[in-house]
């Protein structure tokens, strides 16, 4: 499908009254991380732990109120829906996934140390990129551009403009 973002996306920035969600994987999809990850944030952000399922509905839940999003991506190595939309929402995703849109993806999106995991230094982390988000959020806006000119079609339109070149 095409690259899809919430109407008035100042108006989401603004709206932004929560730190720091946590996105995880479904359980069945669990490895060590995830656990450890769901049981730390079970015990410090309770509210705020998401389960993804794909669907629009979750990923506005994880995203449109949190300037954060721990994201662990069991699609590792790959470009995953999830963290298109973390862009989408302008919520800067730490994200342990692979991935490589461009030179520029790196200035927009955080990561985590993975072993071994401590939600609290991650939390402190975030709390000093927090202080420098407007301009992780100016190049959330170029990433923005980046995936709409890539991603503007329905795939099935891209795949046939390409294989018909």
């Amino acid at each position: 499908s095409a690259m899809a973002f919430p109407p008035d996306l100042d108006g989401v920035m603004l709206r932004k009254t929560e730190l720091l969600s946590v996105l995880l994987p479904p359980p069945e999809k669990w490895g060590d991380l995830a656990h450890a990850i769901h049981e730390q944030a079970q015990a410090l952000v309770p509210g705020h732990i998401y389960i993804d399922d794909g669907t629009w509905e979750t990923h506005d839940s994880a995203f449109r109120r949190y300037r954060f999003c721990l994201i662990a991506d069991a699609a590792n190595h790959t470009i995953s829906e999830a963290f298109l939309r973390s862009v989408a929402f302008h919520t800067v995703g730490l994200f342990n996934g692979y991935v490589e849109v461009g030179a520029m993806v790196f200035n927009g999106i955080g990561d985590f140390v993975e072993t071994p995991f401590s939600l609290p230094e991650t939390m402190q982390t975030v709390q000093k990129h927090n202080e420098h988000l407007g301009a992780l959020w100016h190049y959330q806006r170029i990433l923005q551009d980046q995936l709409q000119y890539r991603y503007n079609r329905p795939f099935e339109e891209r795949l046939l403009s390409q294989a018909c070149t």
